[in-house]
């Protein structure tokens, strides 16, 4: 009966073992493949770019630049209506934003969540060069006004870094009043 006991322990800590291994494989093998999805972006948002350069960011909104022969693109978050809001955006070499893809968005469902898949509100900002603006050029999504303006703000943050130009900040109405 007490050797039943060590065996079923052993069983137990060997079965653990080959879980945290595996785990930790695993965790390698989801950042590779994190990285291929996102070389596989940047190529279908740049064309004729087919490696890209990673930079840092500028410390700020800007987490990380990626330049390409054709352009570079910039992945940017901003401060959303409920949570933060993260956009990947590309430039090209002229200065027009090419291509924009929301890579996380944990707004309201129905409202601002629809940033994910609203592809009429995010095709707005194609060719633009840095001075979309919610209200005047770019239409939100009906009642989530503050998850556009983040987008926007995103979009032109990722111009600005990219190149140079300086553009309004597109703040949320509680940072207008701070």
């Amino acid at each position: 009966m007490k050797n039943d006991h060590f065996l079923a322990l052993g069983a137990a800590l060997l079965a653990a073992l080959v879980l945290a291994i595996a785990a930790f494989s695993f965790r390698g093998l989801t950042q590779i493949r994190a990285q291929e999805e996102l070389q596989t972006k940047l190529r279908a948002m740049l064309p004729g770019s087919s490696t890209f350069t990673e930079k840092e960011g500028d410390g700020g909104l800007v987490r990380a630049l990626y330049e390409g022969a054709t352009g570079t693109a910039a992945l940017v978050t901003c401060p959303g209506y409920v949570h933060e809001i993260t956009v990947l955006v590309a430039v090209d070499n002229r200065g027009e934003v090419v291509g924009l893809t929301v890579r996380s968005a944990h707004e309201t469902p129905g409202l601002g969540g629809d940033i994910l898949t609203d592809y009429g509100f995010l095709a707005q900002f194609l060719r633009t060069r840095g001075q979309a603006e919610v209200g005047a050029d770019i239409v939100p999504i009906s009642g989530a006004t503050v998850s556009s303006r983040a987008v926007a703000r995103c979009v032109n943050a990722a111009v600005s870094a990219i190149t140079g130009v300086d553009v309004p900040s597109q703040a949320t109405p509680w940072e207008d009043d701070a």
